[in-house]
């Protein structure tokens, strides 16, 4: 509109046209309104809910948007809008009386795991035309962990026969010429951009998921890694936040960092390596040496179309794990340690 009244006056002025001049004043006229309409700042007070902040993939959150008038007098219809993610809801507001409060609830997709950032609100004033605009921010944004989707897997398959000691429940117990020996399992998770595609990077941070939170649920201690470093593994809910946020990078080198996991876990007692479709038997077998000769190495290779398949490497087992759904099998039938 700026521009239409320069130009419309640069013509009237050089040609003495006076349906540019018109246009011009009415280019003009329009924009003093617009300034008008949005002088005063708007009405509403705006605070937004999600109730339960954490959710896995596929699943939808629930959220609730208030908005409240602070004047003392009646206001007309509004417009509110809601960054959500990588998107926008908005939300057109009624006509709130003094002091009236209007509420609407919200849903929030979540195909993929990630994190979602909803909010901050803007309580917006514009003109009929659109021309200008008046934001007035609002709330803090709440962040929204979309966990990773996971299977349960049967602890007792997964091959730990070296903890002696037991589950720690809080009842005096009196152990006699047993040496202590809690069992450990170390995960490496590969993140090396180039040994994924996107679906098979999703399943194998679902795999690392699943086999995180079977240890937890039977209070053994486990340590999870990716090729760049340790994450959160002592308390599940603070591992799946951490595990929304993993992504493939485009470095790595799978190799070092299993030697580091294992120097750096003198006390492992299992350890399993998430890796891609294209690691070969052969580069399989080579990981699986890097470990201590007395400690388990499973490696399960992701992706593999439509095949559950399990192969001694002499130092430890490669298990082909095609989906998530088919992680539960592929332990039971062949052992992660």
């Amino acid at each position: 509109m700026v521009v239409l009244v320069v130009v419309s006056l640069a013509l009237a002025v050089a040609f003495h046209w006076v349906e540019a001049l018109a246009c011009a004043l009415a280019g003009v006229v329009a924009l003093l309104l617009a300034a008008m309409r949005v002088a005063w700042r708007p009405p509403h007070v705006v605070s937004i809910r999600v109730p339960n902040e954490r959710i896995v993939a596929g699943q939808t959150a629930v959220g609730e948007i208030s908005v409240r008038n602070e004047r003392a007098r009646p206001v007309r219809s509004g417009i509110i809008e809601l960054p959500i993610g990588t998107g926008t809801g908005e939300f057109v507001v009624p006509p709130l009386g003094a002091h009236e409060t209007w509420d609407e609830m919200f849903l929030i997709s979540s195909r993929h795991r990630g994190l979602i950032n909803v909010g901050p609100a803007r309580a917006v004033r514009s003109d009929a035309l659109g021309l200008l605009r008046r934001v007035r921010m609002w709330d803090e944004p709440v962040l929204l962990h979309v966990h990773p989707r996971t299977v349960r897997v049967p602890f007792d398959a997964t091959g730990f026969q070296l903890d002696v000691e037991g589950v720690s429940t809080g009842k005096l117990i009196v152990r006699q010429y047993e040496e202590t020996h809690r069992s450990h399992h170390v995960i490496v998770l590969d993140t090396s951009r180039d040994a994924w595609d996107h679906d098979t990077f999703e399943t194998a941070v679902s795999v690392a998921s699943s086999l995180g939170l079977a240890n937890l649920r039977e209070s053994r201690p486990v340590s999870l890694s990716t090729t760049e470093g340790w994450m959160p593994s002592g308390v599940a809910m603070r591992m799946l936040d951490a595990l929304s946020e993993v992504k493939a990078r485009s470095f790595g080198d799978l190799s070092r960092r299993v030697r580091e996991a294992v120097a750096q876990r003198p006390g492992v007692s299992a350890l399993t390596l998430i890796v891609g479709p294209n690691v070969t038997d052969t580069e399989a077998a080579h990981l699986a040496r890097l470990a201590p000769i007395d400690v388990p190495v499973s490696i399960i290779r992701i992706g593999a179309e439509g095949v559950r398949a399990r192969r001694d490497l002499g130092r430890g087992v490669l298990l082909d794990c095609s989906t998530l759904d088919d992680l539960p099998r592929i332990i039971v039938a062949g052992g992660l340690a």
